[in-house]
């Protein structure tokens, strides 16, 4: 056999099974909606289904202010999960600032539909999502 004609067969089918794969895992994007006094706020959630069929989320956001500059009380950024149809938000993590006032937070859930919603809060052991709201999303379909 040609070692040429091997190379280049070998080549394609990598480039093949690559795009295969890449198909297969491509993540969803979506926009975060920013808060009524957050109006320069950015984020971008990026999702992809794992192995086990949950959802692994990538939020990412920009251009957030000091928490405590939306009230005097708030230390952190929480990030929250509200599956559709249910009454019930999980606390998913902390966003922890940057000094140029980026952050960024993976974390992992079951449910394929929720709403995500950024608040700040007084520390990271809230219970339940203020009424600080900073960003805001859909995810999934519903």
């Amino acid at each position: 056999m040609d070692r040429r004609f091997f190379g280049t067969a070998l080549l394609s089918m990598l480039l093949v099974f690559g795009l295969a794969l890449t198909g297969c895992s491509s993540a969803a994007v979506y926009q975060m909606d920013s808060g009524e006094r957050t109006a320069g706020a950015e984020g971008e959630a990026s999702v992809v289904q794992d192995q086990n069929g949950n959802q692994v989320v990538t939020l990412k956001v920009a251009h957030l202010p000091q928490p405590s500059r939306l009230d005097q009380a708030m230390g952190t950024y929480i990030v929250w999960v509200q599956p559709a149809d249910a009454p019930t938000a999980y606390n998913m993590g902390q966003i922890r600032l940057a000094n140029d006032r980026t952050g960024e937070i993976t974390f992992t859930t079951p449910f394929r539909s929720f709403q995500m919603t950024v608040t700040a809060e007084v520390d990271g052991t809230a219970m339940s999502p203020s009424n600080q709201v900073v960003l805001r999303r859909g995810i999934g379909g519903r």
